[in-house]
């Protein structure tokens, strides 16, 4: 084997590259990728694993949303309509009871103050203000529920626009 600092520099790391190491488990040498690695010192230092993204165009009734990751450490999560302001997140095995944290914030484009038919620059859509809540429905699943209130004073289900959630399952 050539000495180490002989083999060329490569200063393009990727996700895929991999890295030379030792298994403990049976002291035999192996591939290590560097995504693999990320994930591990990420959950190590931070004490948790993340996931984080944009949520968009949940408004179609038993449409898929177009997701944005920014990060992620968790694993692909699946996202769907349940119902009228309820959608789910679904990765089996991947939120651990007492250990999930959820947030949720929803993004307004526009003035979300209470005006009649858009007064104040407040487009019809964003007219009222909302409130996401965010639960852990089992070890598969994430839920996201939106709220509304109307110019009534009535408060109920709507879909949601858009969206920036953060989930961490910490270890």
């Amino acid at each position: 084997m050539a000495r180490i600092s002989t083999y060329p520099l490569d200063t393009g790391i990727i996700a895929t590259d991999k890295l030379l190491g030792s298994d403990e488990n049976d002291l035999s040498t192996k591939n290590f990728q560097v995504s693999d690695l990320t994930t591990y010192f990420s959950t190590q230092i931070l004490g948790y694993s993340s996931y984080t993204a944009r949520i968009t165009d949940f408004t179609v009734a038993g449409g898929v949303p177009t997701v944005i990751v920014f990060g992620n450490s968790i694993g692909s999560i699946v996202w769907s309509w349940v119902s009228q302001g309820i959608w789910k997140g679904v990765l089996t095995g991947a939120f651990t009871t007492n250990k999930t944290v959820v947030f949720a914030q929803s993004v307004v484009y526009n003035n979300p103050s209470i005006g009649p038919n858009g007064a104040s620059g407040v487009s019809e859509v964003n007219e009222y203000p909302t409130t996401l809540i965010t639960s852990m429905v089992d070890n598969d699943t994430v839920n996201i529920t939106q709220y509304e209130l109307a110019n009534t004073g009535a408060s109920g289900k709507a879909n949601v626009l858009t969206c920036d959630i953060e989930i961490r399952v910490y270890v």
